[in-house]
């Protein structure tokens, strides 16, 4: 269901919280801001590895809106992961949503007048957010100076270790390519503007970077992983030997 063009995206939010009243708020507050993207004042980004939130890892697809050449300052300082959403005009309980970042969406993240930040629709505050910790395991290295959030990113608050071994998809041809997803995409514009993104990640770093999670882990908060990638249609060439032809991801 798409919002009219008269129609502003509070009163579409309201009118599916007023027609489903068996869906919690919280799902339906979630499920938009899903779709939609939220938009970040400078003062709510991250200050990357050096700060003291959680960084967005993009550890699989974008899932943002927009294309990193097109989001300014959170291309530079990158958003939270997360966010915990709470309180506001619907009451909201503690509420986890993955961010989606789209610059010209109707919902924004800002410091409100008492320093903390608040999520607001339509220049209306929504509710108040939580933003994720560093974790301590995230300020390490491994040996050859990847990092953790690199190697083996977590999501979740941390819960969850979210492996993707192979950042690219054999699924396309010399002129097509499928669009189910954006996992090539996003390793063709995090290569283009010169970020650090492994295509294929060795199994040594991903051992080390777990042995630095475990020791690391002073909030004992990551208690699960998930092992994932791209389709692979063919063979995949080890790490050392990758080169981003098209075998792997169109030019």
């Amino acid at each position: 269901m798409s919002a009219t063009a008269s129609e502003s995206r509070t009163a579409l939010v309201e009118r599916l919280i007023e027609r489903f009243p068996h869906i919690p708020p919280e799902a339906v507050v979630k499920e938009d801001l899903l779709r939609t993207g939220i938009a970040f004042a400078d003062s709510a980004l991250t200050d990357n590895l050096d700060g003291e939130v959680k960084p967005k890892s993009y550890f699989i697809f974008s899932f943002d809106q927009k294309p990193l050449a097109e989001l300014g300052e959170a291309a530079r300082r990158r958003p939270p992961e997360e966010i915990a959403l709470t309180g506001g005009p619907y009451a909201l309980r503690r509420t986890i949503v993955s961010v989606r970042v789209n610059p010209t969406s109707p919902y924004r993240i800002a410091r409100g007048e008492t320093g903390d930040l608040v999520l607001s629709l339509d220049g209306r505050e929504l509710a108040d957010v939580g933003l994720p910790p560093m974790p301590e395991y995230y300020r390490h290295e491994l040996a050859n100076g990847k990092t953790v959030m690199e190697t083996a990113p977590t999501i979740q608050w941390g819960y969850l270790i979210y492996l993707t071994v192979l950042r690219l998809c054999q699924y396309f041809g010399a002129k097509e390519e499928c669009q189910f997803c954006d996992i090539n995409h996003n390793w063709r514009q995090h290569k283009r503007e010169g970020r650090p993104y492994t295509g294929v990640k060795p199994v040594e770093d991903v051992l080390e970077a777990l042995e630095l999670i475990d020791r690391y882990d002073t909030a004992k908060a990551s208690h699960a992983y998930t092992l994932t990638g791209g389709s692979v249609t063919s063979t995949v060439e080890p790490a050392g030997a990758f080169t981003g032809q098209p075998m792997y991801a169109p030019t």
